[in-house]
Order: C-alpha cells, then sequence, then structure tokens
C-alpha cells in the first residue's frame, strides 16, 4: 500500500498486487422510502380531510407527522394547544413531491389550484382509501394516528395551528 502511495502514477505501481473484492450486500430499504407505502399514506390521509383535499403544506404537515412516535406526539400536542410560541409548525416531508407525482401518475390524486396547491383523491383514489381502511392491520398505527383528529380540514388546520392561515 505505502509503494502505491509514494509512486508518483498508477504506472509507477507496476507490479504491485493489492486484493480487492467487492461483496453484493442487500440493505433493506427504509419503509418510509418505498412508494407502496408512501402512495398508501399519502391516500390515506387526504381521505381523512374534509372533502378528500388538502392544501398542500397540510399534506407535508401530516406525511411529516407519521413518521415516527415522536413526531405524532408532537403534533397531536400542538393540535391539542400545547407547544411554545416559538414553535416552528410548518413541517416538511422531503419525499412528498415526488410521491405526489407519481400518484398522480398512477390516476389516485390529483392537483389544484395557483400558488397554494390543493390535493385532492381522484375516484380510483378513494377507492384505494376504502380498501386501506378494510384492512385493519394495514397501516394501522396511522390510521390510529388520523383518527385521533377530529375530520381534518385545511381550515381547522389553520384555526388550531396557525398554519397555512393566509
Amino acid at each position: 500500500m505505502w509503494a502505491l502511495a509514494a509512486a508518483a502514477s498508477i504506472t509507477e505501481a507496476d507490479g504491485l498486487q493489492i486484493p480487492a473484492g467487492f461483496h453484493k450486500r442487500p440493505h433493506a430499504m427504509d419503509a418510509r422510502r418505498r412508494i407502496a407505502y408512501r402512495t398508501s399514506l399519502l391516500v390515506l390521509i387526504l381521505s381523512r380531510f374534509n372533502g378528500k383535499a388538502a392544501k398542500l403544506e397540510n399534506v407535508h404537515l401530516f406525511m411529516w407527522a407519521t413518521r415516527t412516535k415522536r413526531t405524532r406526539r408532537m403534533l397531536s400536542a400542538w393540535w391539542a394547544g400545547r407547544r411554545f410560541a416559538t414553535a416552528q409548525l410548518h413541517r416538511i416531508d422531503p419525499d412528498l413531491l415526488v410521491t405526489v407525482r407519481l400518484a398522480i401518475a398512477d390516476g389516485l390524486v390529483g392537483v389544484k389550484g395557483q400558488g397554494r396547491q390543493r390535493v385532492y383523491l381522484s375516484e380510483k383514489g378513494v377507492d384505494l382509501a376504502s380498501a386501506i381502511d378494510q384492512e385493519e392491520e394495514l397501516l394501522a398505527t396511522e390510521k390510529s394516528f388520523l383518527a385521533s383528529f377530529p375530520r381534518l380540514s385545511d381550515a381547522a388546520v389553520a384555526r388550531l395551528l396557525g398554519v397555512g392561515a393566509e
């Protein structure tokens, strides 16, 4: 190794044999990165909003909140009015736009509006949400979390959290 490092170029290190091995090690992909999970979660969240549509920033907030037990507790506390005055309530799910685009391509959702866009469920998306609801164990944690809120709407989020109140 020292000979390779000391050589001015790789050609000067001719004859130096360094055993190298490449091994394929599969790594399980985090569920939050899987398209099927993310799309199903998007559909589930939109199905809980009034009119089966929500402002994109509210979808960001709820997609972010479903990430961990801690984020679910944080949003629940904020919803109940327990937060610091300086708490930043705007949350971003970095993969949401890709998820929305893929869901649009699958015909599950649509987007309407300029500037402050709203994402809405298509008929196919409503059917998927219904199928998810019928499977009790499917997304059980997420369903339970979303059920802890009354019927969601953009107005309720703006009123209780001050998010998107413009």
